[in-house]
């Protein structure tokens, strides 16, 4: 008798946690992952264009196939009375050829007739020669004669050309040559964008410990370049396809990837989330899931109800009633509104216990 007024108090203390809640603040919403990952490249720097030159430049090229008129050409483009164009002139300018072929040979006229042999002014030219090629037939293979090119002649990559590079190789399944890329590359443009764009390559061809080195540079606590809600939502979806390949990732490596990420102000979504608990409760480790989704309110992530009803679950099969109550008054406290799922769960609950009453009082309110 004793041991049943016990359980009854624990549960009619459930009831106290039931009242209607506002929803979270939306601002702080924002802080979770978009269910969409942004993959646009990052702006590129602010263009000093002469319409003029530009214009002038394009005119001679494109009616002089053959043989261009070098002096005027170089009139226009490297007076001796003038400083050399920006480099966003040649690449506008590269742009504007139409052909990879032709691009290719004015790149090559820039490099043997540019009188300080600026690295902007030949990176900037060939990123355009990469964008014809890129829309061309065949155009991995073209792409990457094209990188040898460039490498053998140490002319250092823009970021807009590593990013088309390595997203076309790794569509092309050539991720070696992803990786190449990216070492070739300036270590202060290795920004955040390059990094989750190869980092999405690296999961998706099978190469997980690839890509969870590189993560882990991004994840140091004062990483030049960390992760963004983009990296979260590349690596979250990585980890949970069912169908992917390379090695699997245990449990306790996803918990401390989360708890990292967490630390960076980037968490899971709720979807995300929801799936790693229930995993962890289905696998006995309740305990550890009660430590994630702490851990993860402690560092101001924005918890909905569904993550706690996954624990509420597995808490009331194990007739964790103190620990089912703590957590009802932490999402009262942090403004997590219960739904019906919610009140499924403790509906049960009561009901498994023949707190009948209780039951009809949930459904009441």
């Amino acid at each position: 008798m004793s041991a049943a007024l016990t359980v009854s108090s624990k549960q009619s203390k459930l009831l106290r946690f039931l009242r209607p809640q506002t929803p979270p603040n939306l601002s702080s919403l924002l802080r979770h992952l978009s269910a969409e990952p942004d993959h646009h490249p990052p702006a590129p720097p602010p263009q000093n264009v002469s319409p003029s030159v530009v214009n002038l430049v394009v005119e001679l090229l494109q009616t002089t196939d053959n043989d261009w008129n070098e002096d005027k050409l170089h009139q226009l483009l490297f007076p001796t009375t003038s400083p050399p164009p920006p480099p966003h002139n040649l690449l506008q300018i590269t742009r504007l050829l139409g052909s990879t072929a032709k691009a290719l040979k004015f790149f090559n006229w820039v490099q043997a007739n540019s009188p300080c042999q600026d690295s902007p002014l030949l990176s900037f030219t060939l990123e355009a020669v990469f964008e014809h090629a890129s829309r061309e037939p065949n155009s991995h293979n073209k792409l990457l004669d094209l990188f040898k090119t460039s490498k053998s002649h140490k002319i250092p990559l823009s970021v807009n050309a590593a990013t088309l590079l390595i997203r076309c190789f790794g569509r092309a399944q050539m991720v070696d040559e992803s990786l190449l890329v990216y070492n070739e590359l300036c270590p202060s443009r290795r920004l955040t964008h390059i990094r989750n764009i190869l980092i999405d390559v690296l999961f998706r061809k099978g190469r997980v410990d690839d890509a969870l080195h590189l993560l882990d540079e991004m994840l140091q606590p004062k990483a030049e370049f960390p992760p963004n809600s983009n990296t979260g939502h590349i690596v979250f979806s990585a980890l949970s396809k069912r169908d992917k390949v390379g090695r699997a990732v245990d449990e306790e490596e996803i918990v401390g990837l989360v708890s990292k990420f967490a630390e960076h102000e980037v968490f899971p979504n709720s979807i995300w989330l929801t799936q790693l608990i229930s995993r962890l409760c289905r696998s006995g480790r309740t305990d550890r899931a009660w430590d994630v989704l702490h851990g993860l309110m402690k560092l101001g992530g924005v918890m909905e109800a569904a993550s706690c009803n996954a624990l509420l679950t597995a808490l009331g099969r194990a007739r964790e009633f103190k620990r089912m109550n703590t957590l009802l008054a932490e999402m009262k406290e942090m403004d997590i509104q219960p739904n019906v799922v919610t009140f499924g769960i403790l509906i049960n609950h009561l009901c498994k216990f023949r707190r009948v009453d209780e039951a009809l009082e949930v459904l009441r309110r």
